[in-house]
């Protein structure tokens, strides 16, 4: 692959469902889609610095991990210094002709038998801070849209939905009621963001979400697996 960003995208790039800005150091859900009979050898690079290549160090994503056909949700953790706004991720799918087990790892400077493969460019926003900025709509409900990943492992991402301007909190509680992280978030305006929780300290468990907004609490379970 060439390290200089060219990007290619067009409307027949489908097979990578990425979320609609990534969260610096929050793990963030990306589906990728495969199709035909064999096993196929994926790779994925992010610019997470936007400097026009994909060469620096970090920005190899995934590097020839084995998927069977058919649907399978992955994590990409933004560094905690990528640059803010809209850069570039790039995905090749490379088939391998020989029966891989999924899961497994291919190199294909030592393995000769994973073909160039089919490549896909997407432009990825990169959030400003940890909270997103609102929405230019207001929610009609204040609600978690969603917590994830989950099960997690390193951070989480909490997307919360405030329908109306509150003084917003969230908690991390363990199953015997204790709080265990807190994200102090002030009085926000009404509209859609996510509060990456950093989850490194914390062993394995079960875990509750817990949104106060104003008035509102909202809870969401959540699982912490090491």
């Amino acid at each position: 692959m060439d390290a200089e960003v060219e990007p290619d995208a067009d409307d027949a790039d489908d097979g990578v469902t990425l979320p609609d800005e990534l969260y610096r150091g929050a793990d963030m859900a990306v589906t990728v889609t495969t199709a035909g009979d064999a096993p196929a050898a994926l790779y994925a690079w992010i610019d997470w610095n936007a400097d026009g290549d994909w060469d620096d160090d970090g920005e190899g994503v995934v590097a020839g991990h084995v998927l069977a056909a058919g649907s399978h949700e992955l994590t990409v953790t933004p560094p905690a210094d990528a640059t803010p706004g809209t850069t570039w991720a790039r995905f090749r799918v490379s088939r391998v002709a020989l029966p891989f087990v999924a899961g497994a790892e291919v190199n294909p400077l030592v393995v000769p038998f994973v073909t160039e493969g089919e490549v896909e460019d997407y432009p990825v926003e990169i959030a400003a801070n940890g909270v997103a900025a609102e929405d230019e709509a207001a929610p009609v409900e204040t609600a978690i849209e969603s917590v994830g990943p989950n099960p997690a492992r390193a951070s989480l991402a909490v997307r919360i939905a405030l329908a109306e301007a509150a003084e917003t909190t969230v908690r991390l509680v363990d199953a015997l009621g204790r709080e265990v992280l807190a994200a102090p978030l002030g009085p926000l305006p009404a509209g859609r963001r996510a509060v990456p929780l950093d989850l490194a300290a914390l062993p394995t468990g079960i875990y509750v979400v817990v949104v106060d907004a104003g008035p509102v609490r909202l809870t969401r379970p959540v699982v912490v697996v090491r």
